[in-house]
């Protein structure tokens, strides 16, 4: 639940309607559902080959994939690839 969300919940509790929240609820869980799936598109339309590269050849050559200047996204990309270790699966 986001934060508009609770509040319109304490509110309308406190203003004896509890039964609103559930609308509002749904129709905030809709809407952030929507800007997250744009959100998404717009990245890996922009990015789709970085991110194939990385799932297929890991976490070095994505990092030479990524710009150095770039959006907020590219900077939570680069801060995970350099803190996360590399997990690649072990033949049998």
């Amino acid at each position: 639940m986001s934060a508009p969300a609770v509040v319109a919940t304490v509110w309308l509790y406190l203003a004896g309607m509890p039964w609103w929240s559930v609308p509002f609820g749904t129709v905030n869980g809709i809407v952030v559902a929507w800007i997250l799936g744009r959100l998404a598109h717009r990245r890996l339309e922009n990015r789709l080959a970085e991110t194939f590269t990385h799932m297929r050849h890991g976490r070095e050559v994505a990092l030479g994939a990524l710009p150095e200047r770039g959006s907020w996204l590219d900077a939570l990309q680069r801060g995970a690839l350099n803190t996360n270790e590399e997990n690649r699966a072990k033949g049998s």
